[in-house]
């Protein structure tokens, strides 16, 4: 019978196989792709997505790829220090997880929304930030950080996170959690660009190393 990681990487490469397309300049074409072996292929011959769509596939290609090799060895362990039958599982996870806002162009706006999420997360906890409209169950989290009031009706900066997998990633025998999550600006009567989303998924490892150990994030896969 397959176990957790099996399925999970069956379901990643059900997603690698839709593929999707690079523009290459040294014959002005885009060339399709459909493995990450062909798409690593590709990105080292220079092409790239020329379109904000394909930016966002070729971004999110990378990190299913990431995710892929990464997984290959990845274990099952019965030593779990984190507690997924509580809803509140994710109160003690440092704020520092939720990332930058997809969708940012301009240095000037960078350099602005950099400093706002300092302010929000630096030395907290995400159970900390106090913020209404949370959504979350075993698995699932949904938090709206802060709602801007616009002619057109609000526009609401919300973070999802979600627990992909349960395994022992780095071979000490402990359980770490491989987290999904995004952070994008939603409304149901504004107008959004459709760059909103780009760059606003990430992957991340959350690990305890011990029941009453804090708990330390890592980037999925390392930097």
């Amino acid at each position: 019978m397959p176990n957790a990681i099996d399925l999970y990487l069956a379901d990643l490469h059900k997603t690698e196989q839709r593929g999707g397309s690079l523009y290459c300049e040294k014959d002005e074409d885009n060339h399709q792709f459909k493995s990450c072996e062909a798409f690593n292929q590709l990105k080292q011959q220079g092409c790239y997505g020329n379109s904000t769509y394909a930016m966002s596939v070729e971004l999110n290609y990378e990190r299913l790829c990431n995710q892929i090799d990464r997984l290959k060895n990845a274990k099952l362990t019965k030593v779990n220090y984190f507690d997924l039958s509580s809803p509140n599982w994710w109160q003690a996870i440092p704020a520092e997880i939720i990332p930058m806002s997809g969708g940012i162009y301009s240095d000037d706006s960078w350099k602005i929304a950099q400093q706002n999420r300092q302010k929000l997360v630096s030395g907290k906890q995400l159970g900390e930030l106090n913020l209404s409209n949370t959504s979350s169950d075993t698995a699932t989290l949904e938090l709206i950080l802060a709602t801007d009031k616009q002619a057109c009706g609000e526009i609401n900066d919300t973070f999802n996170l979600s627990v992909k997998l349960v395994a022992d990633f780095d071979n000490d025998g402990i359980a770490e959690l491989l987290l999904q999550g995004y952070r994008v600006d939603r409304s149901d009567t504004c107008r959004l660009g459709s760059g909103n989303s780009l760059g606003a998924g990430f992957t991340a490892m959350i690990k305890k190393p011990a029941e009453n150990a804090p708990i330390e994030i890592s980037p999925f896969p390392a930097n």
